[in-house]
């Protein structure tokens, strides 16, 4: 049911119901973390997404929170300079620049590109 509800989350996010994609993100979040514990990369996964959609929501504070989430998740189980580490970054540094952090928005974005020139 977690990967439907994923799914749903995703399609939900690209026809713009934001409200609803939420929704489902969260009850595949609650699966994921049931199935595979709290710090799994299926749940970063899912955190990742529900930081992009409340930043899309305009939920700046929120978006971030997720992110930071997601990123901890990730640089417990990848190693410094994974892709995936870097693509929380960017995103991270993007709610932050959305919201009044300019100057952790750098550092975000300064540590994504880091990474990226190294892979």
């Amino acid at each position: 049911t977690a990967t439907v509800e994923f799914k749903l989350g995703q399609i939900y996010d690209r026809l713009g119901d934001f409200s609803s994609a939420m929704d489902y993100y969260k009850q595949c979040l609650e699966t994921r973390e049931k199935i595979f514990g709290s710090e799994k990369e299926d749940v970063a996964i899912i955190l990742f997404c529900l930081g992009k959609n409340a930043r899309s929501r305009s939920k700046t504070d929120e978006s971030i929170e997720y992110l930071e989430k997601a990123l901890d998740i990730r640089r417990k189980i990848h190693s410094v300079n994974n892709d995936l580490i870097a693509e929380v970054l960017y995103e991270l540094g993007r709610s932050y620049y959305h919201g009044t952090s300019t100057d952790k928005a750098l550092l975000c974005y300064r540590e994504a590109l880091r990474i990226w020139k190294l892979l």
